[in-house]
């Protein structure tokens, strides 16, 4: 049974019905329009904070680290990619001993403004998602895993295993209006999980004439959504600092064969569902938050 402490919230989150067949999101400046099916849900998520040495990567796929950052001024991208990017790069490879770690994505995200920004000023201003998600699928995963080697001059089938892992810090101080929880990873079964496909635009299409079907691209964008389960466990970490990070696991292809799933039992976690949720005690605080993404190659 979990535990219940003074710091655990009752909120709603946005799952993808089980009914919902055309999954996409179609994004353009200043503009956002989900054509898949939701339902809110009521869940219990748990504060993490009394208990946090209890929850790793390894063993739940996630983990909150402390971490103080030279950075000045969180909304300087240069300054995030000229300190913060060589910072997480020694990070991650200390904490999973990784023989490549490359470091990308940058992303602001604030309660401040909801509207979405086009991709050439994704990493700014990005609102925080309240529907369960996943980044990627297992095939995008490995994708952008070869896509990642060949730039950086890695040969891919040197490497046995890749892995990526979301970096998230909060740089406003707590109690944040729309912190960030996940799921433990080590519950969620390997069949969970539909497409959803993220698709830039210029114009927003009309929902009537969207295509039912779309061109085959291994790069292109797509992510996972999740229906609901009873048996999802959330958790968060109350009042997080801009000396905290958390750590979570988008996608990791430990027995995985070209991204596919099919016929094999991965070793859990390989994945975290995530999810902001609103926060309605009294007090909590406009939230502003950095996340910063890496993938890890493995021999």
């Amino acid at each position: 049974m979990t535990a219940t402490h003074s710091g655990d919230r009752e909120a709603t989150m946005d799952y993808i019905r089980p009914d919902s067949k055309m999954n996409r999101r179609y994004m353009s400046a200043g503009a956002e329009v989900s054509t898949g099916k939701y339902e809110t849900r009521k869940v219990h998520v748990q504060d993490a904070r009394p208990e946090m040495d209890k929850f790793t990567l390894d063993s739940t796929g996630f983990q909150l680290v402390k971490h103080e950052s030279r950075v000045q001024d969180w909304t300087n991208m240069e300054e995030l990619e000229s300190t913060y990017v060589d910072e997480i790069h020694d990070l991650v490879r200390k904490m999973t001993g990784a023989d490549k770690v490359v470091v990308f994505g940058p992303v602001r995200r604030t309660t401040e403004d909801k509207k979405p920004n086009s991709p050439d000023t994704a990493w700014n201003n990005q609102p925080p998602a309240s529907d369960v998600h996943v980044d990627y699928t297992p095939i995008r995963a490995e994708c952008l895993a070869e896509d990642f080697a060949k730039k950086n001059g890695l040969d891919r089938s040197a490497y046995k295993r890749v892995k990526f892992i979301n970096l998230w810090r909060a740089v406003t101080p707590g109690p944040q209006n729309w912190p960030l929880a996940v799921c433990r990873g080590d519950i969620i079964d390997d069949d969970e999980g539909v497409v959803n496909h993220l698709l830039y635009v210029d114009e927003i299409p009309d929902f009537n004439a969207i295509p039912e079907t779309l061109s085959e691209d291994p790069m292109h964008p797509e992510g996972t959504l999740f229906t609901y389960r009873s048996s999802h466990q959330w958790i968060y970490f109350s009042d997080m600092s801009k000396d905290e990070l958390l750590l979570f696991t988008l996608y990791d292809g430990r027995g995985s064969t070209n991204g596919s799933t099919r016929g094999l039992k991965k070793e859990r976690p390989w994945r975290v569902p995530h999810c902001a949720f609103f926060n309605n005690m009294d007090g909590a605080k406009l939230r502003e938050s950095v996340e910063i993404r890496t993938v890890c190659f493995f021999k």
